[in-house]
């Protein structure tokens, strides 16, 4: 004996299926297609690498310059180690990060001495403090710590 669908199913089975051909697909959006004109963009369609990669003397966030697509200049931006979508640093927040380079950092990698503008930076990770140690006319270069760590000494030429 064969089971026909009851007549009061049929009109339920056939607004389900109507619902379901009618649903938006959940597929992804198609990719952008990449033609000459595209990729000839460089880095006006992906942006430039980011550079000058640094940890903070916590190695909680890793630092970095990066000129994002459309943009004029690049900025400082800061990523925690777990991964993440980067963030912008304001010019406060950029004071307090590590240098892009250079500088002497202590034993403990907690503070960090480097030159700026041609003066010496005394700058504290940890307790995020930042202190200008010279303003002189003369260039500084080479700051290093002395004294075991309790006082920094650098080079210095007269600029002209």
């Amino acid at each position: 004996m064969t089971r026909r669908p009851r007549p009061r199913l049929l009109p339920v089975l056939l607004a389900a299926l109507a619902l379901l051909a009618a649903r938006p697909s959940t597929a992804p959006a198609p990719r952008p297609m990449l033609t000459v004109e595209s990729v000839m963009r460089g880095p006006a369609l992906v942006g430039y690498p980011p550079t000058g990669l640094r940890w903070s003397g916590d190695s909680r966030e890793l630092y970095f310059e990066w000129r994002k697509p459309g943009e004029e200049e690049a900025s400082t931006y800061a990523v925690g180690r777990d991964g993440g979508e980067p963030r912008r640093l304001d010019d406060e927040e950029k004071k307090l990060a590590p240098p892009p380079s250079g500088g002497q950092w202590d034993e403990a990698r907690r503070r960090v001495l480097f030159v700026e503008s041609g003066d010496i930076v005394l700058l504290d990770t940890a307790a995020g403090g930042r202190q200008r140690i010279t303003r002189t006319s003369g260039a500084e270069s080479n700051p290093r710590w002395a004294r075991r760590e309790t006082a920094g000494s650098s080079r210095c030429s007269s600029r002209t």
